[in-house]
């Protein structure tokens, strides 16, 4: 073999290395890294899938804590029959603590959240004596969660014909405003 041919060989294994192997071994690398990302999003579309059952437990938690939400708001078709079940309910509960409800009256009005809750103010006059006062205070109102208090004023009769005939305590007047919430829109 002659040092043409030989030169001519090396030449032509240069030009196969050149043209042939090395974009095969590129085309190698390049599917490579391909795999490799489709192997991570298989890793996570795996992960995703095994957490399925935690996303729905998370969900039915999150559904039932809304659900409770929802339920602390008062529903009703509309506003007049939402005042008069409040006001007839609000009455009822407070005269079983010996107090007597002398003044009711409803306010205002105010829209929340893009209309959904609408928040009803109330003026309430009770009298009577002061234990019955407090009692008829803590059991019914303050307990109601969807009842804010917004005033608050407990004054003592100052009259000497009350504290001569009162025999169960001093008597005194408490006057309350009090917002009551309702939701409007149930959000689905």
């Amino acid at each position: 073999m002659t040092n043409q041919s030989k030169l001519l060989l090396v030449v032509m294994v240069l030009a196969l290395l050149r043209f042939a192997v090395v974009p095969f071994l590129e085309y190698q690398e390049q599917s490579k890294a391909e795999l490799e990302l489709l192997t991570q999003q298989l890793d996570k579309a795996e992960q995703l899938m095994n957490s399925k059952e935690q996303l729905q437990q998370v969900i039915v938690a999150s559904e039932k804590q809304f659900s409770m939400l929802r339920d602390l708001f008062f529903k009703d078709e509309n506003t007049a029959q939402f005042r008069l079940s409040q006001q007839q309910l609000m009455q009822q509960r407070l005269t079983e603590f010996n107090t007597e409800v002398n003044f009711f009256d409803w306010l205002g009005q105010k829209d929340l959240s893009d209309g959904q809750i609408e928040v009803h103010q109330a003026r309430i006059i009770l009298e009577g004596n002061f234990a019955d006062l407090l009692r008829a205070y803590i059991e019914v109102i303050a307990a109601m969660p969807t009842v804010r208090v917004t005033e608050f004023e407990l004054l003592r009769d100052q009259s000497r014909r009350v504290r001569k005939s009162s025999a169960q305590g001093p008597k005194g007047s408490l006057t309350l405003m009090l917002e009551y919430s309702r939701l409007v829109k149930v959000p689905s």
